[in-house]
């Protein structure tokens, strides 16, 4: 006997739709992986493992992406090309291929791909270190080495982080009970570098940065919460980023709460700016008074009034920018570059000493006293080579065909730097696993993008602007804290000095690499009880 059936039209129907669509993603998922195949095979694209269908080289890439990619290296050699979903990729990983790219073809790779952190928190158009290059990009380089990070301005603002950099000494000393308990220095310095860049770009300290938003259900926004959210954002992963046509999947809510920060930081910065506008109409600043970076964007703005280069969403997404840069970056710098003293104790020592006979004990380093320190110079070029805050520049983007080591490069190939690579290489550094300020002694090796073993802030049009801020900041926080505090991990009888700490230095992957688990130490006070006091 037969089972009977009952034909179902709509049943059907809908079979053959979904019958129909997973048949066109299927075709759609060969023609595209045969294309790209196709594409690679035309021209002499660099060497690289297998790619699979869709996902491209994905699969081969952990959370710790610099680490993926230093060790495919290994096999393929310093110029890699891959396909990060559809998107075709080298990774460079030698100093003379950084050079070949960041110099030779400095313009060619002077694009940044779209990318969903980008869009949606940083306005990505209005970004500078996002947007596309043309010309807000070109005026906002210009800007920020005409007008705020010039010597001059930067020595404006000296008394004022000097003056944080002691609140941080505070800090520590009233939460480490006067080295009695452990601290946690990340917190601490996040606020400390918070504070300076501020006051620099709007004349208030981090936790007076705040706005009732009128006509949004936001409440009181408040910078500390927003960034808190921003970090933990800015370098999750987003399908969309590599398959553009799977953008609209959203499975961790990733893409939701990116709109809603960057909504929220949009609007908290553009009260600050109606403010200060209202604040200045009709009036001029004093001759005593010190401009701030939001002051100079302003003046700029009204300067190119007319011809709208730069808008208000221009202003505020440079802020944020500059915000991110200095924060996150500068602590977690600072963080590792004392986990290697407290395991270096004789470089711990040496540091310790030159401080002494250079500064004393009677007063804080000062910024002055910096060009006088060499070893301490030497600690944070080595601290940077090993652990820098971009282990991988942020991504190029290529705008026409070249040719980077011999191999073809076509337009829209992204392009990333791997100075963690470059900086860990053997055949660039002798015994590069040790932590040894001593190799930069009498060699004339910088930071600011003309040594290429040596990237932390990378090269050409799309280096970090602030990288003068930057060292500024490292070079007084990390005096500053060694002069102040005898440090231990173990117990507070500085054990540690003598023999070493035992520390966890696995990372850990955000906006910058950091320390998987924070450092926590004693920090026993170095100088008169009375210097850790707040000034009344």
């Amino acid at each position: 006997m037969g089972s009977s059936s009952t034909y179902d039209p709509e049943y059907s129907a809908s079979m053959l739709f979904f019958a129909t669509i997973a048949a066109v993603a299927l075709s759609a998922i060969w023609l595209s992986h045969y294309v790209s195949r196709c594409a690679f095979k035309i021209s002499r694209w660099p060497p690289g493992p297998r790619s699979l269908p869709v996902i491209g080289h994905l699969h081969l890439i952990n959370e710790l992406a610099h680490q993926s990619f230093a060790k495919l290296s290994e096999t393929y050699g310093p110029i890699m090309g891959i396909r990060l979903g559809s998107k075709p990729s080298i990774i460079i990983s030698s100093p003379g291929l950084a050079k070949e790219l960041l110099q030779t073809n400095d313009r060619t790779f002077a694009n940044r791909p779209r990318i969903a952190a980008a869009v949606h928190m940083f306005s990505s158009s209005s970004s500078m270190s996002f947007t596309s290059y043309g010309p807000w990009f070109k005026l906002a380089r210009q800007i920020c080495a005409s007008e705020l990070f010039t010597p001059r301005r930067l020595s404006s603002f000296r008394e004022m982080r000097e003056e944080q950099s002691g609140q941080m000494l505070q800090a520590v000393f009233q939460i480490g009970h006067g080295g009695n308990q452990k601290v946690e220095p990340r917190t601490i310095l996040f606020t400390a570098a918070s504070n300076m860049i501020c006051m620099m770009m709007m004349g208030k300290l981090s936790a007076e940065v705040s706005a009732d938003v009128p006509g949004y259900d936001f409440g009181t926004l408040k910078l500390q919460t927003l960034a808190d959210e921003l970090i933990s954002l800015v370098s999750v992963f987003c399908v969309g980023d590599y398959i553009p046509w799977l953008s609209w999947l959203d499975p961790n809510g990733y893409i939701k709460r990116m709109k809603a920060v960057g909504r929220k930081f949009r609007a908290l910065f553009q009260a600050i700016v109606d403010e200060r506008r209202r604040r200045s109409r009709g009036a001029n600043l004093s001759v005593d008074t010190t401009e701030d970076f939001l002051d100079i964007l302003l003046a700029a703005a009204e300067e190119h009034k007319q011809d709208a280069i730069i808008s208000d969403e221009n202003v505020t997404a440079l802020l944020l920018d500059l915000f991110l840069a200095s924060t996150s970056t500068t602590s977690i710098a600072i963080e590792w570059t004392l986990a290697e003293l407290l395991s270096n104790p004789k470089s711990m020592v040496k540091l310790t000493e030159e401080i002494d006979t250079v500064v004393g004990k009677t007063r804080f380093l000062t910024e002055k006293d910096i060009e006088n320190l060499p070893y301490l110079q030497m600690v944070v070029k080595e601290s940077l080579r090993l652990h820098p805050p971009g282990a991988l520049l942020l991504p190029h983007e290529s705008m026409e065909d070249c040719k980077i080591g011999g191999y073809d490069i076509p337009s829209n190939t992204m392009a990333y730097v791997n100075v963690w690579a470059i900086g860990r290489d053997p055949s660039i550094w002798e015994t590069p696993q040790m932590f040894l300020p001593e190799r930069f002694e009498g060699k004339n090796v910088t930071v600011y993008g003309r040594h290429f073993d040596l990237l932390p802030f990378g090269s050409g049009r799309r280096m970090c602007p602030g990288w003068s801020l930057a060292m500024a900041d490292l070079h007084l926080l990390i005096g500053t804290f060694v002069q102040a505090y005898s440090l231990s991990v173990n117990s507070g009888n500085q054990s540690d000095v003598l023999d070493g700490a035992t520390i966890d230095f696995s990372e850990k992957a955000g906006s910058s690499i950091s320390m998987r688990t924070p450092l926590a130490v004693f920090a026993r006070p170095r100088l008169p009880l009375h210097m850790y006091q707040p000034s009344s």
